[in-house]
């Protein structure tokens, strides 16, 4: 019995098993990193950051869009056609203003993945007064 199931786990890329849900076929998006964290910043600076959108497919992604959750980070995209195998990269810039503690930002790259059609990066930073008589974060 169980040989049996070793020799059904072991066909079920064959068959278009779990492994056929991940295949790279059709544009492919992914985001490097999914995550930007930040760390201390203080209020009233503009911080600038980039990372890639990447086609891990085998067709041509399409980036349609990229929007944030506020109009305090803007995202611009270098180049909206990706060839499979390349990257784009993506400058995001955050504006603190007059926040105070943890922000979290989320950004929306949309495209023609099927698989994928909206990417997610979470922009996280932490706003904290400068020391007296420092001008940085503590």
């Amino acid at each position: 019995m169980a040989a049996r199931a070793l020799l059904l786990l072991a066909a079920l890329p064959i068959l278009g098993g779990p492994q056929a849900a991940g295949s790279s076929r059709g544009p492919r998006i992914a985001l490097e990193p999914a995550q930007l964290q930040l760390g201390r910043v203080l209020p009233g600076k503009t911080l600038s950051r980039r990372f890639l959108i990447r086609n891990l497919g085998d067709q041509e992604l399409l980036v349609t869009t990229v929007t944030s959750s506020c109009d305090c980070a803007v995202a611009l995209a270098d180049g909206t056609r990706i060839a499979p195998g390349e990257s784009a990269s993506v400058r995001l810039t955050l504006r603190t203003g007059s926040a105070s503690g943890k922000i979290v930002r989320t950004l929306l790259v949309k495209s023609n993945d099927a698989g994928q059609p909206t990417a997610e990066l979470v922009v996280e930073a932490t706003v904290t007064p400068a020391k007296p008589g420092s001008g940085e974060a503590p």
